[in-house]
């Protein structure tokens, strides 16, 4: 549970570098200049989660939840 929940952390995190790099790179700004930490990283993914997106991941989640590895 614990390697799941650092999984989905890091690719939080990486998602949330790849959106503010691409959203302050247009006023060419660096966000690592602007002095980011890793939660705001992590919260900045949050823009990308859309509907369609927490409607897939909670119908993959669903339908994944009664099976064993």
């Amino acid at each position: 549970m614990v390697a799941q929940a650092s999984f989905i952390t890091a690719l939080m995190f990486y998602v949330g570098v790849i959106y503010t790099s691409a959203y302050y790179g247009y006023f060419h700004l660096s966000p690592f200049a602007l002095g980011f930490g890793f939660g705001e990283f992590v919260l900045h993914s949050l823009h990308l989660a859309t509907f369609p997106v927490l409607v897939g991941a909670a119908s993959t989640a669903l339908r994944h939840r009664g099976r064993r590895p």
